[in-house]
Formats: structure tokens, sequence, C-alpha cells
């Protein structure tokens, strides 16, 4: 599977286009990639972003914090950048050598093939016909629209469904749920003390404070990667 990180939609499905039997996760904001990179773990074998966000990413540390505290092995990365990324890409190359990069360019006709070539040298399983990726490349009409990662992951059942307005936080949102959560927090554990001292219910208590407390601590560290 594969996690795109792109702001340009476009940019985001002709990509995808490109790779379209492969599961592909689009999308274009540092805060998506965290909610995402939580959600799935180590199930990415790949990830395609774009240089201007991957460069803030790793200078910040924040993608790699993110993986040490899931404590799961981050996967390969690929760069993307345009013409007018020449000098983010300079320097890019220059901090980070070590990393893939490769030009987005849609006068390129080779472009698909370079672009798969890359794709397979980090993430040889992946699914690609370049014969149908060259074709789909040089057609002109507007390239199929991209599903919505959340849709997607409610229809392949990874989560339950949900409003539309509650599927995207950014760390402004998510702040602003902590008084809340505390709130929930200190009632719940006060209705499992009555509890307690109704049926001696200790377990019920302990087993509350707990999973409130784990909670609590995956929104603060959330919280904290997307303000760096």
């Amino acid at each position: 599977m594969i996690l795109l990180i792109e702001s340009d939609e476009d940019i985001r499905k002709k990509l995808c286009d490109l790779l379209s039997r492969e599961r592909i996760i689009a999308i274009g904001t540092r805060s998506e990639t965290l909610e995402m990179i939580c959600r799935f773990k180590n199930r990415f074998n790949i990830i395609v972003a774009n240089i201007n966000l991957l460069y803030e990413m790793i200078m910040r540390g924040t993608i790699f914090r993110l993986y040490q505290k899931l404590d799961v092995d981050i996967p390969p990365i690929l760069g993307l950048y345009s013409e007018a990324d020449e000098s983010t890409k300079s320097e890019f190359r220059k901090n980070f050598k070590h990393y893939k990069l490769i030009k987005y360019d849609e006068k390129n006709i080779d472009f698909p093939k370079l672009y798969i070539s890359e794709v397979r040298g980090l993430y040889p399983a992946v699914i690609a016909d370049v014969n149908k990726a060259k074709e789909i490349w040089l057609q002109k009409e507007k390239p199929q629209d991209l599903i919505d990662p959340r849709k997607w992951l409610e229809e392949e059942g990874f989560l339950e469904p949900c409003r539309k307005e509650q599927t995207k936080y950014d760390g402004k949102e998510i702040g602003e749920l902590m008084p809340s959560l505390e709130k929930m927090i200190a009632y719940e554990e006060r209705q499992a003390v009555n509890s307690e001292n109704e049926t001696n219910n200790n377990d019920l208590l302990l087993e509350c404070k707990r999973k409130y407390n784990e909670l609590l601590q995956y929104v603060n560290e959330l919280v904290e990667l997307t303000k760096n």
C-alpha cells in the first residue's frame, strides 16, 4: 500500500492513475499524514511525498517521532518535485543525499516509466502496468476523481462511518478537544467511583481510568506532533 502526500489535487489524481491497480491513500496536508500513519502504522510499503511537505516534516522530525512512538519501522520514501521546486530540491539534496527524488513533469512522455521504476526500486512488489500507465498519461482528459481517503477507509471496513465534518482535524481542532476530554474523564471517574461504592467493582474503575488515560495520551502526542 502507498501513502501519497501531495497538496495539488490534480497531481494526486494523475499519480494515482499511473498505479491504478495499487492501493493508495492520497492526502494533501501534514495533519492528514499524521492521521493516516496512526491509522495504518506499518501497513504502508512506501511513502511518495511532495518535496516541500517532505522537507518540512524531515527538518522538524515530525514523521520520525511519530513512527518512533508507534514503534514501527518507517517505510522507504520517494520525494517528488516539479520545475518550480528546483531551489528546494538543491537544498534537500545538500542535506539529505540518501533520499530518492523524481521530477514530476507532465511534458515528459517517459514519466510513467520513470515513476514506476523509482517506486518499484523502493517497493518491489508494487502492482503496476507500464503500458497502461503510458496510455493514461498521454490522454488529455481529466483523470478519474479520487475517492476520499476517509470514505475509502470506511468502505474497506477500517473505520466506522461518521459525519463528514468529523473526519479531519488540524492542530487547533485537536487542541480544542482537550478540555472536553478532560471533563469527560473526570465525569466517568466520578461515575465509576459511585459504581464502586454501590457494587465494590474496583476493576471497573481501574479499567475506565486506563482507557481514558490512553486516549488522553494519544491526543496529547498528536497535538504536539501537529504543532512541530
